[in-house]
């Protein structure tokens, strides 16, 4: 990786990109990436919040 690490979304970018240039697909930890506006999104409030889980084959 680069001496200059970015954080927030662009870290997250650089370090998918990063990943894609020297790993196997077997061994990426992000998958998939997608960026879209917090305008477009719509909320039910009978929604529970649930956490988010990252799970590694390791």
């Amino acid at each position: 990786m680069d001496a200059a690490y970015l954080t927030g979304w662009e870290g997250l970018v650089q370090m998918k990109q990063e990943q894609d240039e020297n790993l196997p697909e077997q061994e990426a930890y992000i998958r998939y990436m997608e960026e879209f506006s917090a305008t477009d999104l719509t909320h039910d409030p009978d929604d529970e919040d649930e956490d988010i889980e990252c799970i590694s084959p390791d």
